[in-house]
């Protein structure tokens, strides 16, 4: 896994360093709207922040 931070770059090889990261995309991707519900949020943000004042 490969890690790109604000000072420096860091790889982990090792399965037990890679475990919280896994767990933590997992938990986000579980989190994630859908494609539809994606597209909804998008133009309902843009909406509000495009209406006239």
């Amino acid at each position: 896994m490969y890690l790109e931070r604000f000072t420096s770059d860091l790889y982990l090889e090792k399965p037990a360093d890679r475990r919280p990261y896994h767990f933590m995309y997992d938990h986000l991707q579980a989190q994630a709207l859908g494609p539809e519900q994606s597209r909804r949020f998008i133009r309902d943000t843009i909406r509000i922040y495009t209406r006239p004042s």
